[in-house]
């Protein structure tokens, strides 16, 4: 036991400083730039100025479950909220996570009508398609499905929010899951809901090599991990702050208003 000790003592050592390095860097999620179509988040402001309840639901499959993640509070509905918590203390902010693994496009426009039914929110996050991609449905169809969704977030008078499909290993180069990432941004252009990119976000992970997107990634290489849900919530809520305007001058705000 001695002798082994002391040779993994020894080979910590003999390690480069860039190697070891390498084991304790933190996660780079480079969130700038992943905004499409952002619009002012007038009615938010104002309630996060003058501290009045903000509701945000997060629905779609598994990615917005969680599923990958250490536990429910490393999923990025829980981190988002952390995050806009953090930003604005003197609001009063809550995100629902609405995430059901395996769902479609359609399955989950189903429950997004009676949530939207059933209580008021002010901004509706819908995670979207990567299982439409996965199951082979036809591009044009689940087009037509979100740009539904969107209408039924705007009927039940919340804020759209749209997030597109994950980046991932097994679909690199498939002009395919391309058609669907795609679709997503061609509604979020005709309808003007805003749109966050992950898809995006994690391609940018891939380019800075293979090891980078796998820390990104739960083990089983599709779903995220703790670190890849933190980058999604960091991204989400500097999306939000950029549509409801700036931090600093809100929290100055809000605090006084308390």
């Amino acid at each position: 036991m001695i002798f082994r000790a002391a040779v993994l003592a020894a080979a910590f050592f003999a390690a480069s400083p860039t190697q070891v390095f390498a084991e304790v860097r933190p996660f780079r999620c480079e969130t700038d730039g992943l905004l499409r179509n952002g619009a002012p988040l007038g009615r938010l402001r104002a309630k996060v100025e003058t501290g009045r309840p903000v509701a945000i639901l997060a629905i779609g499959s598994s990615s917005t479950q969680g599923a990958g993640a250490s536990g429910p509070a490393a999923a990025y509905p829980a981190r988002l909220e952390e995050r806009l918590r953090s930003m604005w203390p003197a609001a009063d902010i809550r995100v629902v996570n609405a995430g059901k693994g395996g769902e479609t496009a359609e399955q989950t426009l189903d429950r997004l009508s009676e949530e939207t039914r059933s209580r008021s929110y002010d901004v509706v996050i819908w995670q979207v398609g990567t299982n439409d991609a996965a199951r082979g449905h036809r591009p044009e169809g689940f087009a037509d499905i979100v740009r539904r969704g969107v209408a039924v977030i705007r009927d039940g008078g919340a804020f759209p929010l749209l997030v597109d499909q994950q980046f991932y290993p097994k679909i690199e180069g498939s002009a395919v899951y391309a058609r669907f990432v795609d679709a997503v941004a061609a509604v979020s252009d005709e309808t003007a809901a805003p749109l966050h990119s992950r898809f995006a976000m994690m391609k940018r992970w891939r380019e800075r090599g293979e090891g980078e997107l796998l820390r990104g990634l739960a083990v089983d290489g599709f779903h995220m991990s703790d670190a890849g849900y933190s980058c999604m919530a960091e991204g989400l809520a500097s999306d939000i702050a950029t549509m409801v305007g700036t931090p600093d001058r809100i929290g100055v705000t809000s605090a006084r208003a308390r």
